[in-house]
């Protein structure tokens, strides 16, 4: 993998809603000139999560144009899920966020992928699109042209 080192975030603090910003962060995920780089911090991988969970991580080089998103993929009911919003990294690639996995109240012991996953502009539209339609909704049935999965982990809801 390109350019990928150890994050070691040591503090994150919320500030509102469902991002924050690094108030101490050791290492970055660092890449190569315009190479996105993407590590997630929590959950780690084989974790437990409840239904609803901060997913934190650092994504680096992006481009202008493109935009980092968590999706969440349920094993039993395969779908992709786009969380809200494009992730908001800060100057250093760190970000929080939240995600839901499953639905409240069902779902304990269900595994689910959780991708952090870049796009072009058409694949974001596409994205804010699917999150527009009124709920009751179905998942995505697959990740749209121009979305790519940098780097994902797989947890177990508890």
């Amino acid at each position: 993998m390109l350019g990928v080192t150890a994050v070691a975030v040591v503090s994150l603090a919320a500030c509102g809603g469902s991002k924050s910003t690094p108030t101490t962060v050791g290492a970055a995920a660092r890449s190569a000139a315009g190479t996105p780089a993407a590590r997630l911090t929590s959950p780690r991988d084989d974790s437990k999560v409840a239904y609803r969970q901060e997913v934190g991580g650092v994504v680096t080089g992006l481009r202008p144009s493109t935009e980092a998103w968590i999706v969440v993929y349920p094993a039993l009911a395969p779908a992709y899920w786009p969380q809200a919003g494009p992730l908001q990294p800060g100057p250093a690639g760190v970000f929080l966020t939240l995600a839901f996995f499953g639905v409240p109240n069902q779902d304990v012991g269900e595994h689910f992928t959780v991708r952090l996953v870049i796009t072009t502009p058409a694949a974001s539209a596409r994205i804010r699109a699917f999150l527009a339609q009124p709920a009751p909704r179905r998942g995505m049935p697959s990740l749209p042209p121009g979305a790519q999965t940098l780097t994902q982990v797989t947890v177990t809801r508890s």
